[in-house]
């Protein structure tokens, strides 16, 4: 009784610090490894004028990210990048659409 009882508190534990994840722009971050790709676009240019909406690590340094990005014209545009970790931090928003590096 006393080790399912201290396995159910440890489970307990455990559920609730993933489910406690860090925010990013209101957005819970639940998956492992997400943190790093929201914390790089957070970094970014980009972020002054797009609100991240979505961001996944897959591995070996590759990330999507998925935001809302505010056009010229006051519209919104809603790019997908999918690539190098390393690039994120050097995402801008180029007309609701996000490069790396420049317009």
């Amino acid at each position: 009784m006393k080790v399912s009882i201290i396995t159910f508190g440890l489970f307990a534990a455990l559920a609730s610090a993933s489910v406690a994840a860090e925010e990013s722009n209101g957005l819970p971050l639940m998956m492992m490894g997400t943190q790093s790709c929201a914390a790089a676009f957070n970094q970014s240019g980009a972020s002054g004028s797009c609100r991240l909406t979505n961001a996944q690590d897959f591995g070996n340094n590759y990330c999507q990210i998925t935001a809302d990005c505010r056009r010229h014209d006051g519209s919104m545009g809603h790019p997908l990048y999918q690539g190098s970790k390393s690039n994120v931090a050097r995402l801008q928003n180029c007309d609701g659409s996000l490069r790396v590096g420049g317009c």
